[in-house]
């Protein structure tokens, strides 16, 4: 079943895109894909869905191509923005439907015009946001450089074994069995490590490299664990780590074997 929005909010939303024209029954609503009992001010009840009216959408009788008009739509802009995004008149043709905004900072960009008048910005303006909202609560720009976070994450997504360091006692995130052997084979043989180090890159992605030894014969070392290219984009971030630290190394199966972590 849709998870259900609040009624206060979708009330909030009804009254931003239709005003005091339509108002939703709340005795009649479930969730926002369940049709529900609306009431036009002028032409009476009928059923639809609320994501409908949210989007746009206003009583059958009226006119198939009824629009919110081009100045009320500019007025909640400053409204919602406080100026710093317009839209290009020529390109709106409602709510609903495409339209072409201007962000005094970033430029153009296409969007739906409900989405924007709810608060939507252009996308680097949302990304300038986000890294903002990240400094402030965790000092970082990318929640991924939060170790705590990226360990939740990374467990989240996939399945993870649990290893404790030798030295530290600390709870190491293992994907996969080339990383779980590789983390057992410094156990045992007590060679000191870091785990999942993360790099900002300059695009603003983060790099996580799996380990730095920092001890035994391959010590000072970040070494980069893999089975194989899931696509071009880790290799290529593999890539920029590797021009940035030059001793690192890639180790995969034939290399895992050469060191002694994997039997033939």
């Amino acid at each position: 079943m849709p998870q259900k929005l609040e009624i206060s909010e979708v009330h909030r939303r009804i009254s931003m895109i239709h005003g005091d024209q339509i108002v939703l029954d709340e005795r009649s609503y479930v969730n926002v894909r369940t049709k529900a009992r609306f009431v036009d001010n002028e032409l009476g009840e009928w059923w639809t869905l609320p994501k409908s009216i949210m989007n746009g959408c206003k009583h059958p009788k009226r006119a198939k191509n009824a629009v919110l008009s081009i100045n009320e739509v500019k007025r909640r802009l400053i409204d919602v923005h406080e100026g710093v995004v317009t839209i290009v008149e020529s390109t709106y043709s409602g709510v609903g439907r495409f339209a072409i905004f201007i962000d005094c900072e970033f430029g153009h960009w296409q969007a739906l015009p409900y989405n924007v008048l709810y608060g939507h910005s252009h996308p680097k303006r949302g990304r300038q946001k986000c890294e903002q909202t990240c400094i402030h609560k965790y000092g970082v720009s990318n929640v991924m450089m939060c170790p705590d976070i990226l360990k939740k994450s990374r467990f989240k997504r996939n399945q993870i074994r649990q290893l404790i360091h030798w030295r530290t006692g600390e709870c190491l995130m293992c994907r996969g069995s080339y990383e779980t052997a590789f983390v057992n084979w410094c156990n045992y043989n007590r060679v000191d490590f870091d785990w999942q180090i993360p790099f900002k890159m300059p695009s603003g992605k983060t790099y996580v490299v799996d380990a730095y030894i920092k001890s035994g014969l391959h010590e000072n070392r970040y070494i980069e664990i893999k089975g194989f290219w899931y696509d071009d984009d880790a290799k290529n971030k593999w890539l920029w780590f590797k021009d940035q630290h030059p001793r690192s190394e890639l180790w995969m199966k034939s290399d895992l074997i050469r060191v002694g972590i994997l039997s033939i």
